[in-house]
């Protein structure tokens, strides 16, 4: 599943934008074809589109409830791929927390995660899901991925307990009011999730982050 030096990503948006509307952007584009005019257009990969499957579960109504057991044997199907790709993490009944103000790094990319307890980053909104605190990340999201694909700074989120030592960063989001056939909805704040699992090892010395399939997981360490 490595990707050659040439391919530039199409997750760096996701840190950004909407986790449903992927654009792709930075470090990792997808083999493109040329349409009919000339044009070229990326083609996701089945790494990529793993990652997009994960996202996308986060943010159904079902995704929204899943306890950290349950995502952490979540698998899925991607094309030609049927029950290739997945989380696979640790399931005990043990969860522990991340430890408060320590830099946990990977030593491989450079990336760096930490850990603050307290409000979420939203405290004029509604929320919903419940922040035990935030977390600064600094992080690639591919197995292909290296430094030079680190974003130039980390990246704050809300973070959620799931249960089970699993973590899921997010932002809140305000949707405005609307009508639709003379019936008013109100506005209204939701989660918007980084796409990614943080679980935290016994002790909290180190934690394993995954976006959706088993290559692109990295070892974070204090």
């Amino acid at each position: 599943m490595k990707k050659s030096a040439k391919k530039t990503g199409i997750m760096s948006a996701l840190l950004l934008m909407p986790m449903t509307i992927l654009i792709l952007v930075a470090c990792n584009w997808s083999k493109p074809i040329p349409d009919d005019g000339g044009r070229d257009y990326p083609i996701p990969s089945p790494e990529e589109e793993a990652v997009m499957s994960l996202s996308d579960t986060l943010h159904t109504r079902v995704g929204l409830t899943l306890t950290g057991a349950q995502l952490a044997v979540m698998t899925y199907g991607v094309d030609d791929y049927p029950d290739t790709f997945g989380v696979n993490l640790p399931v005990t009944d043990l969860d522990e927390r991340p430890a408060e103000g320590v830099v946990y790094t990977n030593a491989e990319s450079g990336g760096t995660i930490v850990f603050h307890y307290g409000p979420g980053l939203d405290d004029e909104s509604i929320d919903s899901v419940g922040a035990i605190g935030t977390v600064d990340l600094r992080t690639v999201i591919h197995s292909w991925e290296s430094a030079d694909c680190l974003p130039d700074s980390a990246n704050k989120r809300s973070v959620q307990a799931r249960g089970n030592s699993i973590y899921t960063p997010y932002h809140t989001v305000h949707h405005r009011s609307y009508k639709i056939n003379d019936v008013t909805y109100p506005a209204r704040w939701s989660p918007e999730y980084y796409g990614c699992l943080i679980y935290v090892y016994p002790g909290a010395d180190s934690l394993v982050v995954t976006f959706g399939y088993e290559e692109s997981k990295r070892i974070y360490k204090r």
